[in-house]
């Protein structure tokens, strides 16, 4: 008898312990441009900033500076290292910048680096292993910096794409828009928006594997892969679209299975397709649409493909980036051009919708924002 009645009594405060300790609030590193803002009512940004996300009532607050950087526009975080690109060189030929910190304990960042793009207009940046690898929008190039000693050294790796594409104004000639490593590491894959090209390559030795062409004027901008690797998913930013590929798992390769639209239902508007991110489970996948100012929800099987769930407005404009809360109940979108972030709920199927009463953070033209390491 006393030991049922141990195990009752300990079940008891287990319980009232579990449901009285409050969801742990998370810390966010937010990527901006910091040019003046157009139509901002808050002072132009200066650099990396963090601010804390409680998911009790989906508030983002105490945004504060913590690495002043010309316009770090997007930002990688891998294990306790985050890296950012900054994007300038703009118009004047001259590469642009790509630091590396550490994540302390506090969450302040404490620099490890750094150094040339050696492109202009770096736009996207990852971290696979002990190397970053950088696309360079304006330059048309991917790059490659070790990490020796916890430290940020010079490029070993140049990859120049070369080309152009139908769209008179963007694809004049190369634009490498992101760089993204495969989940095996094994591979790194490009999206260049100016030659409508997918490079696929060899992380260890940069070696390529294979130029695959997307559709003529396509644009392609951003990618993602399923957890496992044997899907991938890319956004057309120039016909507003999502392909998705199976990814061979020995050799890397793409082989596409279908291109949908990411526009709502009668938009006559110019579109301009921005990131894409899948769920942790495999089975959704989101991506934004700048033209229109929305996000569309996607299922994902393996014999359907992708089937259109929902489009969900924004409520602003430029939804340039977005990303999933860890627990996968919340996302959080940048809002770049009405200098905020604002956070949306999933639903049980995943779908996105406004949180009553919650207050957006207004911080100037923001460009990516990412989940800091859980400890």
């Amino acid at each position: 008898m006393r030991r049922i009645f141990q195990f009752g009594l300990g079940f008891i405060v287990a319980a009232l312990f579990t449901h009285s300790t409050p969801a742990q609030t998370m810390d966010i590193y937010i990527g901006t441009y910091t040019g003046e803002p157009k139509g901002a009512t808050v002072s132009r940004s200066e650099g990396i900033y963090r601010a804390t996300f409680d998911p009790r009532d989906a508030s983002i607050s105490n945004l504060r500076l913590v690495a002043p950087m010309d316009s770090p526009s997007f930002l990688a975080i891998d294990g306790e290292r985050l890296a950012a690109v900054g994007e300038t060189g703009w118009g004047r030929g001259q590469a642009g910048d790509v630091a590396l910190f550490r994540i302390q304990a506090d969450g302040a960042l404490v620099a490890s680096g750094k150094q040339s793009s050696q492109g202009s207009g770096p736009a996207h940046v990852s971290i696979n292993g002990e190397h970053v690898w950088i696309a360079n929008y304006g330059g048309g190039s991917v790059v490659r910096l070790p990490i020796l000693a916890g430290q940020l050294q010079k490029a070993d790796y140049i990859d120049q794409h070369h080309g152009s594409g139908p769209h008179n104004r963007r694809q004049q000639s190369a634009h490498a828009h992101c760089v993204v490593p495969h989940p095996s590491r094994r591979f790194v894959y490009s999206a260049d928006l100016g030659t409508d090209t997918i490079h696929v390559s060899r992380a260890d030795s940069g070696k390529s594997i294979e130029m695959h062409k997307t559709a003529p004027g396509a644009g392609p901008r951003m990618i993602d892969f399923t957890p496992d690797g044997s899907r991938l998913l890319v956004i057309y930013e120039l016909t507003g679209e999502i392909a998705l590929f199976d990814v061979d798992p020995e050799s890397g390769k793409l082989t596409h299975r279908q291109t949908t639209t990411l526009l709502p239902d009668g938009f006559s508007g110019s579109p301009s397709g921005a990131h894409v991110e899948v769920s942790s489970d495999g089975t959704r996948v989101y991506a934004s649409e700048r033209g229109s100012d929305t996000v569309s929800t996607f299922s994902l099987n393996a014999e359907s493909g992708l089937t259109r769930l929902a489009v969900t407005p924004t409520g602003g404009n430029t939804p340039r980036h977005f990303t999933l809360t860890p627990d996968g109940k919340h996302f959080i979108v940048a809002l770049q051009d009405t200098h905020q972030l604002t956070v949306f709920a999933l639903d049980d199927n995943g779908i996105p919708s406004p949180v009553p009463n919650a207050r957006p953070l207004p911080i100037a033209s923001p460009s990516c924002v990412v989940f800091a390491p859980t400890r």
